[in-house]
């Protein structure tokens, strides 16, 4: 591993797309939404001592802590709007609180600096606010604390954002809820020895992992099975709405309200995955996919003739996108992104059929996407086999697909350097080499947390030549590194995390906490990978 891992020169997904850090303004309303949402979790775990609180409180926490796992592409405007929604909710709790309680010690007084802020302040006092709170923050809190505090939250994220898609499918698991809530209670707490917090930590990614794996049964309950299918990248003649984000619950409407309408809907980026389900195949006006990702919105959505709707997750840099015809459902919408509420779409449709659409079909060919359940189980037993015959020198597990030209460039080389008695499981890159073997989830992330466990059902995840190789730095990615490494997994290797997830500082103590490498090329990787002493060797 390079000495100084920031002076590399690969890309990132943030550096190609432009977004990579976290203003000072944002970081400051961020860390006066943290006090109000640490003081929101103190009352409703003491409600919840008294007979409990309503599901919309929970809901408002779970949605506005998963909407900062994307901060930077909010403007300030908009996470001011969230943290004035926590002061209101904040107050109404506590009052809530004070009512129900018998003694007035059971709730807390307001920290003297929130104490400043009331309905009728700006952003700039809000920003000043969290500029002391973050300055109060570094002179009370230990270094090394603070950085297991901004790890833990990076999780706390992720499981708020798999909790909120868990709730499009069914109730929310209150156990999972309250373990958030008691992290989010304990956030920067200055004295609270470190072994708490890693045991806290440690609660949060195996909710996560659970809420995954719950997502995954969801899935296949209410969209029918996987299976390996052609996408046709084509257009057709017609009016069209283009999808993109990660709500299948959302596309599934959308499809149920344009049902012989004349309306053709087409998926954008990690909604590709919906082609391979049974059940989205029963609607013939799902067109096809269109685009590259989210990698490449500004030209994708400038070109699509129709409207755009995205959902949850739908990650962009909005003020840089086509204005006009772009809608969400979201819980929050994005600057120039016209807000619809989630289940009524009529203007969506109305405005797809008063749109041009496309005036010609148009050729872009197939990708493939899916997987068959029953092929992935017979080559997990010839991995198994070939292990215990030592017949596999190391076994490469490549995680989703970035779409950065650097990562593309590292990983032909790195599948051209393979070795004969190396395999790899990649969920991303493909290659014609006999001993790779791609599993096309089309980048959604939940179904790879099932795959791997199935994996590990067979095959022992400490055995020293597994290695795991993260394309990309994402909230989702460090919760499923946590998990890898609990599990016992001994090489974890990932590509360098932008600041807008983890400070430089921060990400350097997470590579030293849990031994985590960070790639640098493939050659070199290799190199390394390869004489390393193992238990076997």
């Amino acid at each position: 591993m390079l000495n100084n891992e920031f002076n590399r020169k690969d890309v990132n997904e943030c550096t190609s797309r432009g977004v990579c850090s976290v203003t000072p303004s944002l970081a400051a309303l961020q860390e006066l939404l943290l006090l109000f949402l640490k003081q929101i979790s103190h009352y409703v775990i003491l409600l919840n001592k008294m007979g409990g609180v309503n599901n919309q409180v929970r809901h408002n926490i779970i949605e506005d802590v998963a909407s900062l796992a994307f901060i930077n592409e909010l403007s300030e405007a908009q996470l001011f709007d969230i943290v004035l929604r926590n002061y209101y909710l904040f107050k109404n709790v506590k009052n809530i609180c004070q009512n129900k309680s018998e003694t007035a010690n059971d709730c807390w007084s307001e920290e003297p600096l929130t104490s400043d802020f009331s309905e009728n302040i700006g952003v700039n006092a809000a920003i000043s606010i969290g500029e002391k709170l973050i300055n109060k923050g570094l002179k009370s809190i230990q270094s090394y604390k603070k950085k297991l505090y901004e790890i833990m939250f990076t999780v706390i994220k992720s499981v708020c954002t798999n909790l909120s898609m868990l709730g499009d499918y069914t109730e929310l698991d209150n156990g999972s809820y309250i373990v958030v809530i008691k992290a989010l209670e304990c956030l920067n707490t200055p004295k609270m020895p470190d072994e708490i917090i890693k045991n806290m930590l440690h609660q949060l990614v195996k909710i996560d992992v659970r809420v995954r794996n719950k997502l995954c049964s969801l899935l296949t309950e209410k969209y029918g099975d996987i299976s390996k299918t052609k996408v046709l990248r084509s257009a057709f003649t017609g009016k069209s709405i283009l999808v993109s984000g990660n709500n299948l619950t959302t596309l599934k409407k959308i499809l149920e309200v344009t049902r012989d309408k004349g309306i053709n809907v087409y998926t954008h980026s990690n909604l590709v995955i919906s082609h391979a389900f049974s059940e989205f195949k029963k609607y013939n006006h799902l067109a096809g996919h269109y685009g590259e990702g989210m990698h490449s919105a500004i030209l994708d959505f400038a070109t699509f003739p129709g409207v755009i709707l995205l959902t949850r997750s739908s990650k962009n840099t909005s003020e840089f996108l086509y204005r006009g015809k772009i809608y969400s459902d979201d819980f929050i919408a994005h600057k120039g992104i016209k807000q619809i509420d989630r289940g009524n779409y009529r203007a969506l449709v109305n405005a797809a059929l008063e749109g041009k659409g496309f005036k010609k079909n148009k050729e872009y060919g197939y990708l493939s996407v899916g997987y068959d359940a029953d092929e992935i189980e017979k080559f997990f037993l010839l991995i198994y086999k070939k292990l215990n015959n030592n017949e596999i020198k190391r076994l490469y597990i490549v995680g989703l697909n970035p779409y950065s030209e650097i990562q593309k460039e590292y990983y032909k080389e790195f599948f051209k350097n393979i070795k004969s008695n190396e395999y790899v499981i990649s969920f991303s890159y493909e290659s014609q080499k006999k001993n790779v073997y791609t599993i096309n989830i089309g980048n959604y992330y939940v179904l790879a947390t099932e795959i791997l466990t199935k994996l590990f059902n067979m095959v022992n995840i400490k055995d020293c030549r597994i290695v795991f190789m993260f394309t990309t730095c994402d909230v989702y990615n460090i919760s499923e590194i946590l998990w890898l490494k609990e599990l016992g997994a001994k090489n974890v290797y990932m590509a360098s995390c932008s600041p807008n997830i983890f400070k430089p500082n921060v990400f350097s103590a997470f590579l030293k906490e849990y031994d985590i490498h960070l790639t640098t090329d493939a050659i070199s990787d290799l190199y390394e990978i390869r004489h390393k002493k193992s238990a076997l060797e």
